[in-house]
């Protein structure tokens, strides 16, 4: 018999198994800017349209009885420094592991999605899926750390502004040099001079404090006369997991969606049937637009 599905939002090519969507995914901005850098989330802004789509995904999953990978799409060229390029990975290390969840959400097991980010030279739709048959050999990508192994933790400073958990962000003189988790311009970073300072964008002329030991024993002190009262103490903090800020509080997230495409929202359709007793394999015929054809081999 033949078995026919046709989609609304998503194109299957069934020699490749590469499931393209028909739409960019529409996310929120964030800022990243000298002086401000949005915690690198992320949301979408409207969670109705982009269930629609991995409802469809969700079809062929079930149909082939399938692993699937979310692969997120990585078209940028220039960066301004490493804590740029890093935070821009991290973004879209999220978006993959966003989409990931909430597949999960719709009742598909953890363990049959994966997800990645993928350079390409034409961004198009900013992601597609790929269907990862278990009887090819091939298994899905399994989903890594997204975040860092380690941030700093530093409390008891006298300019309350510079306490808090500090994440990695790059280099500076050969060493990590790390900004205040919420983005700011407090940071932390490594001078030629030999000192760690605590200063403003990673300017050791703009700093407040300074210590020959990033975590050691030796004390924190002020870099100038003026800068008096409580010093800092800062800890090196092991994340076991290496699981992203992103991932570690999924209640932080806003919901997703995608763009109004403005066509018919009653999913995929099927047609055919088998005899009592006849077992089937489907065989995939590429097919144009979004339509999937499949024949079925069936044994009595």
């Amino acid at each position: 018999c033949d078995f026919s599905m046709s989609f609304n939002h998503i194109a299957v090519n069934a020699t490749s198994g590469v499931v393209s969507v028909d739409a960019g995914f529409e996310w929120e901005k964030r800022l990243y800017s000298r002086d401000h850098q949005d915690i690198p989330s992320a949301e979408f802004t409207n969670k109705e349209q982009v269930q629609e789509v991995l409802l469809e995904v969700i079809k062929l999953i079930k149909f082939y009885d399938c692993d699937m990978d979310v692969v997120i799409h990585k078209s940028y060229h220039k960066v301004f420094d490493d804590e740029h390029k890093q935070w821009l990975d991290e973004l879209l290390d999220n978006r993959a592991e966003r989409i990931k969840d909430e597949l999960v959400d719709l009742g598909i097991k953890d363990s049959q999605v994966g997800s990645r980010v993928e350079q390409v030279e034409q961004d198009g739709a900013g992601i597609h899926f790929e269907i990862i048959h278990r009887t090819m050999g091939r298994t899905r990508t399994i989903s890594g750390p997204k975040g860092p192994d380690h941030v700093l933790e530093v409390e008891g400073s006298g300019l309350n502004e510079f306490n808090g958990r500090y994440k990695p962000c790059g280099e500076a003189c050969g060493k990590t040099k790390y900004r205040h988790e919420r983005g700011s311009r407090e940071t932390i970073c490594f001078n030629h001079d030999n000192y760690w300072y605590m200063c403003y964008n990673h300017m050791p002329s703009k700093a407040i404090y300074k210590c020959r030991e990033l975590a050691g024993l030796e004390q924190w002190k002020p870099t100038h006369s003026d800068h008096t009262g409580l010093v800092p103490i800062v800890k090196v903090v092991k994340l076991h997991d290496g699981v992203s800020t992103q991932r570690t509080d999924r209640t932080e997230r806003t919901e997703v969606g995608l763009s109004d495409t403005g066509e018919d929202q009653s999913g995929s359709e099927a047609s055919g049937s088998l005899s009592q007793g006849q077992s089937r394999s489907p065989v995939a015929r590429q097919g144009s637009g979004g339509r999937l054809s499949v024949s079925f081999a069936t044994d009595s």
